[in-house]
């Protein structure tokens, strides 16, 4: 993170609200795609490649709440805007810490894959495959949310 703090930054700048958060948002995704790849056996390499990609989308969400208030919001609503999505993020993060030991251990009733035809998997590639999938459903939603503005850095809302 703190490597590529000030790059991010500066892309976030560069690019937009928008397109930064799309970026972030592929970035986290790409990674935990090869973090699954890498959880077999003789994998480390992969699950660190997949993690430092992963990590590369991070300071465009850190950086991103004062911007997305300063794109969306009037000057009076951003510092309870930017204070929300600072506080989401710290929540979400609290969730997924909460939630992955149970998604690890996650199998049907009757002990079997939870996929009928299919082999249980490790716990380790169990979650990574969720946190795949999860980011995916991210990258999917970021999509059309992103795509548009509700209010300006004028303040006004169009």
């Amino acid at each position: 993170y703190i490597v590529t703090f000030i790059p991010m930054a500066l892309l976030l700048e560069h690019l937009g609200i928008t397109s930064s958060m799309i970026v972030g948002a592929l970035l986290t995704f790409v990674g935990a795609g090869i973090r699954y790849l890498g959880a077999g056996r003789d994998g480390f390499n992969l699950v660190l490649l997949g993690s430092v990609v992963a990590a590369l989308g991070q300071p465009l969400f850190l950086n991103a709440p004062a911007a997305l208030s300063a794109e969306w919001f009037a000057p009076e609503e951003r510092s309870t805007s930017t204070t929300l999505a600072s506080l989401a993020m710290a929540v979400g993060n609290g969730v997924s810490f909460a939630a992955s030991p149970y998604l690890a251990n996650l199998t049907a009733p009757s002990g079997e894959a939870p996929i009928p035809g299919t082999e249980p998997l490790p716990s380790v590639h169990r979650l990574l495959l969720y946190q795949a999938a999860a980011t995916l459903g991210a990258l999917v939603l970021t999509l059309p949310f992103m795509g548009c503005s509700v209010g300006g850095a004028d303040g006004g809302h169009r």
